[in-house]
């Protein structure tokens, strides 16, 4: 991927023998730029080695646990250009094990980005995937290092897809209470490099067994001492 920044050409000012008359200046504000260190994230998920982390419009870039990568945080749009403006956050993003393309996912809709551009028909509705009409949004998505099955979640319930075949597994939904220990609402999921999978809620994480289908002990711990390597 390749950061594409817009630029122009400055324009001298013109200048009038007309008298000047007062106008007003529409006021601009800028979103004040979130910390890591309060904890919390929108999306999180593992894209070519490295952990992008998204929070408001911002974004971040880990190379490793508590290694950022310098000149972040920036807009995400200037990252992933194409998705409107008024997608002000990320609810859940993911990338595909078949063709590595990243879907992104904001209300009852995807994006589908191919690493250089979206889709021309992104972006899709929840429904394209198997997923109920009446659903407002997901609060996470990841593939599972255990199976290979991309799974939803939203709430107390979650769903489990076979990206390959591009259909919704028979059988669900299913209560969040059969991933033994992991509580409902969370914010993000993802699998790390050590195949292990890591849920987040608030200023809180929980790393899951996936042998044993149960979350570790000593859990939950706080994210951004850990992840980001803010003192707390």
């Amino acid at each position: 991927m390749t950061l594409i920044f817009n630029s122009g050409t400055e324009k001298k000012p013109e200048t009038s023998t007309t008298p000047a008359t007062t106008t007003m200046t529409p006021q601009v504000t800028t979103p004040k730029i979130p910390s890591l260190c309060d904890g919390s994230m929108d999306a999180a998920s593992l894209f070519r080695d490295e952990l992008f982390i998204f929070k408001g419009r911002f974004m971040w870039r880990l190379r490793d646990r508590n290694e950022r990568v310098p000149g972040y945080p920036v807009d995400f749009h200037i990252f992933f250009t194409g998705i409107p403006r008024s997608i002000q956050s990320i609810d859940a993003v993911y990338q595909r094990p078949f063709d590595y393309n990243i879907l992104f996912f904001t209300g009852n809709q995807y994006w589908i980005f191919d690493g250089n551009r979206f889709s021309n028909d992104s972006p899709r509705p929840l429904t394209d995937l198997g997923l109920p009409s009446d659903l407002d949004k997901l609060d996470a998505a990841f593939v599972w290092a255990k199976n290979g099955r991309t799974y939803f979640f939203r709430k107390d319930q979650y769903w489990r897809y076979d990206d390959r075949n591009r259909k919704m597994e028979n059988g669900y939904p299913q209560r969040i209470t059969r991933w033994r220990g992991l509580v409902p609402d969370i914010d993000t999921a993802f699998t790390w490099r050590d195949s292990k999978t890591y849920f987040f809620k608030d200023h809180y994480f929980w790393q899951f067994n996936n042998q044993n289908v149960t979350i570790e002990n000593n859990y939950p711990q706080n994210i951004a001492s850990y992840w980001f390597g803010c003192n707390q």
